[in-house]
């Protein structure tokens, strides 16, 4: 194989709700939808589509990738099915074809990594995933130019933005202490999915925009990781190129270069007092934030070489 270009590589994703689609958009990278875009009730009947084996699955795939003649298919894993995986298999029989879980294993919702067809290369983010599932490791992280704005007048000195996942009422109280002792938060917690329970402080989803304005706007932001997660994500990544102070549950962190004892804080359960000092502190400046090794061409180098 030779050179990865913005023309050769074609990436594959399942929503163009979320991010990332609208990010490799605006960067240049060619990018595809896995299935046709439809409506709720559509959707639904898709689902069931999916889940019962004599029905047929093609239909709902998007016909626009036959457009293309790539010889790298980088596919991230949001709903992604083994069926789809083969069609493409069968469609591109000349390209490499690399599966990345963007979420930990125990969360994907159909592909565990002993269905993913033999020929396709499989990553994760998660050095845990890694060494139980015996799949490859991504040992860079990666972001999006086109997603850091520049910094404004700070209204909030720590932002969280996620799902519930069994940390809401932790998160609520947290938000209370920090409240209490004088410090400004933005805390958007969403529930887990459409048929969740409701609570009180659900708040609706926003989109990435919306959220990296945000950042723009605090001095720290909040990663509350997954059990067992080992791995740097998105939060992590925030702190780095936004050039704010990170508070974290990833003690991970402290092996890479997103860590700076002036301006991360792991935290735990019983140092909260600790945390509101820290985040009265003022941010440190550091070395220069470097993108060398961390574009989405170097995540895409690592992944196919």
């Amino acid at each position: 194989m030779g050179e990865i270009t913005k023309d050769n590589t074609l990436i594959v994703m399942a929503g163009d709700g979320r991010f990332p689609y609208k990010a490799y958009v605006s960067e240049g990278f060619k990018t595809v939808l896995a299935y046709k875009q439809t409506g709720s009730f559509t959707r639904i009947l898709r689902e069931v589509c999916f889940r019962l084996p004599l029905l047929p699955k093609t239909v709902w795939y998007n016909s626009e990738i036959k457009r293309y003649a790539p010889l790298y298919i980088y596919v991230r894993d949001a709903i992604i099915t083994r069926k789809y995986l083969l069609w493409l298999q069968k469609l591109f029989p000349e390209a490499l074809i690399c599966f990345s879980y963007e979420n930990m294993v125990g969360k994907a919702r159909h592909l565990k990594p002993d269905q993913i067809p033999e020929g396709i290369r499989v990553w994760t983010y998660d050095s845990y995933d890694s060494e139980k599932y015996g799949i490859r490791l991504k040992k860079s992280f990666t972001y999006f130019q086109s997603c850091v704005k520049k910094s404004s007048e700070k209204k909030y000195d720590l932002l969280f933005v996620g799902k519930d996942k069994g940390r809401g009422d932790w998160l609520k109280k947290m938000e209370k202490y920090l409240n209490d002792n004088g410090l400004k938060t933005r805390f958007l917690i969403t529930k887990d999915g459409k048929y969740a329970k409701e609570k009180p402080y659900y708040e609706k989803p926003v989109s990435y925009d919306q959220i990296t304005d945000w950042l723009a706007e605090s001095r720290a932001v909040l990663n509350i990781g997954m059990e067992n997660q080992t791995g740097i994500t998105i939060r992590d990544i925030e702190s780095y190129y936004n050039r704010i102070k990170l508070v974290t549950t990833n003690v991970c962190v402290k092996d890479t270069e997103i860590y700076d004892v002036h301006n991360t804080f792991l935290l735990k359960d019983d140092n909260w007092a600790d945390l509101v000092g820290f985040l009265k502190q003022e941010y440190v400046p550091s070395a220069e934030v470097s993108w060398e090794g961390h574009t989405i061409e170097d995540g895409l180098r690592e992944v196919f070489a």
